[in-house]
């Protein structure tokens, strides 16, 4: 039996450990219970295609039939199992995310989540003009909240973007993570956070739509120095 705990080590989470384990440790734990029966549960599915799998062929073999049809079992099979597994787990995590999504938000205060967001709902596109993600084609977006904090507007969401292309037209991942977008509550001018890098990443850089027309700004914190480059519109307005 796996026990769940919760140990408080900033400021910020001062009362939470009483909430996680009132709210999300029993939950957490019914969810590993049911995850193991499901696991069996899809172990036998599995066992009983193989078994099925597995006697066809002999009467195939026996009969002297197409070994064609061996192969057609044997990727059915394959398939099968993969889709059992699949499924059976994604009812689990789907209510872990639709449970403690809220929780957070009521811990927090003044702040909604949803599971699926629609792909407005962050402004990715405006992220990419801002240099802030990579180029790409294609968004998915999950686990959205909104919310205010000393009445100023936020949302975030776990971004996911794709770029396709290549000679088989195949997709893969420019970036996965979490995106933000916070109001301004006065005039600010642009500042844009770039990754120290490598020489040639960063030479590459020099001639970006994130660094075109910006300055650099030395910022007020050394460990932030140590591994952004920061650059602004507006030098004394930024700082």
């Amino acid at each position: 039996m796996t026990e769940y705990t919760f140990t408080e080590r900033t400021p910020e989470e001062a009362g939470f450990e009483a909430v996680f384990h009132a709210k999300i440790a029993p939950f957490l734990q019914s969810v590993e219970d049911e995850r193991a029966s499901t696991s069996k549960k899809a172990r036998l599915v599995v066992i009983i295609g193989v078994s099925v799998s597995v006697i066809l062929a002999i009467l195939i073999l026996y009969f002297d039939l197409d070994i064609f049809l061996i192969a057609v079992l044997a990727f059915l099979t394959y398939t099968g199992a993969k889709f059992t597994f699949k499924v059976m787990g994604h009812g689990v995590n789907e209510r872990l995310a639709d449970h403690i999504g809220p929780v957070l938000c009521d811990f927090v205060g003044d702040a909604s989540h949803i599971r699926s967001p629609d792909t407005d709902y962050i402004n990715v596109y405006r992220a990419e003009e801002l240099g802030v993600v990579p180029g790409f084609d294609n968004a998915n977006l999950e686990d959205g909240i909104t919310g205010t904090w000393r009445d100023v507007g936020y949302k975030l969401s776990e971004v996911k973007l794709t770029t396709q292309g290549g000679s088989n037209n195949s997709q893969s991942t420019s970036f996965k993570g979490l995106v933000f977008e916070i109001d301004v509550p006065v005039e600010m001018p642009k500042i844009v956070f770039l990754r120290e890098r490598g020489l040639l990443t960063g030479l590459t850089e020099t001639v970006s739509s994130a660094r075109r027309g910006l300055e650099r700004l030395t910022f007020p914190d050394e460990e932030v120095e140590k591994v952004y480059a920061v650059y602004t519109d507006n030098i004394a307005a930024a700082q």
